[in-house]
């Protein structure tokens, strides 16, 4: 039996027996087409609709919001829900030649229930979903590290975790994620021992403590220009009195007045700067000195 919409359609084609039919955007493309030799028109043609084929297909790849985008960014803390502990992501990288991954988890037990153990799993994502197994390297109340085999292929990898809490529920896994455009690729992963990864971790924070510093002293010499430049128009206005009233001289005087007091304000950035730079560098200091007692 037709369907009401499609039996209307049949009383108009036949009350209307000279409407033209509409052209489909295939005929309005191939009617666009330069008056070229039909095999030409025909590759054309074919080539077109291939191409958005083709971006139909991969658009889930290379636009924002497809599989490819899951990423947890390294430092993310997550919480698990109702168990007042979270994870932190510290370390996940990738070597292509093993198929395997190495992630480095930092734990922190803000419930003080004496349990520190977790259980995991992994989910690998390409144009199906396959669960992994996690093998366990490191375990300790506060650091884990874990390694996950994955496919020469994939999309994505979620992290699963929780808490090895008796009658805990699903509700309270924490899943992190990464994809072969975001996770650090590596030429190898080889299992290490406690101290050697503990050791890696304290002394990965010294990087980031010297890129501060070097943003601490590009600010510095911005100021120190900016100085230079108020100093510079402050001789301009000096000069500019040899010429003025005295009314003039009054508001060149407190111009300058200003800019002195401006460039008060700028050392005072400068030094407070230094003084950070100097408790960066010591903090430096003391990291070599934890991983070498480490040893």
């Amino acid at each position: 039996m037709l369907k009401e919409k499609e039996i209307d359609q049949e009383l108009e084609e036949e009350e209307l027996p000279n409407k033209e039919k509409k052209p489909s955007w295939l005929e309005k493309l191939k009617n666009r087409l330069p008056k070229l030799s039909s095999s030409i028109s025909a590759k054309l043609l074919a080539c077109f609709v291939f191409a958005g084929y083709l971006f139909f297909f991969s658009s889930r790849l290379i636009l924002p919001g497809g599989i490819s985008a899951e990423y947890t960014p390294i430092g993310t803390e997550l919480e698990f829900p109702g168990q007042n502990k979270t994870v932190t992501v510290s370390r996940w990288e990738y070597s292509p030649e093993q198929h395997l991954m190495e992630v480095e988890l930092l734990f922190d037990n803000r419930s003080f229930d004496g349990i520190n153990t977790y259980v995991f799993d992994a989910m690998v994502k390409n144009f199906s979903v396959e669960q992994q197994d996690v093998q366990v390297i490191i375990s300790t109340p506060d650091l884990y590290v874990v390694h996950i085999p994955v496919p020469e292929q994939f999309r994505a990898v979620s992290l699963r975790m929780l808490p090895d809490v008796p009658g805990i529920t699903a509700s309270s896994i924490v899943k992190i994620y990464t994809n072969p455009g975001d996770v650090t690729t590596v030429a190898s992963i080889a299992p290490k021992t406690e101290i050697e990864y503990r050791r890696g971790l304290i002394l990965s924070n010294i990087d980031e403590l010297q890129e501060q510093i070097v943003q601490l002293q590009d600010s510095n010499a911005q100021l120190k220009k900016t100085i230079a430049n108020v100093e510079l128009k402050n001789e301009q206005l000096e000069n500019e009195k040899r010429y003025s009233t005295e009314k003039e001289i009054l508001d060149l005087n407190a111009d300058i007045n200003s800019n002195c007091a401006y460039i008060e304000q700028l050392n005072d950035q400068i030094e407070d700067n230094n003084e950070e730079i100097a408790e960066l560098r010591q903090r430096i200091e003391n990291i070599r000195k934890q991983a070498a007692d480490l040893s």
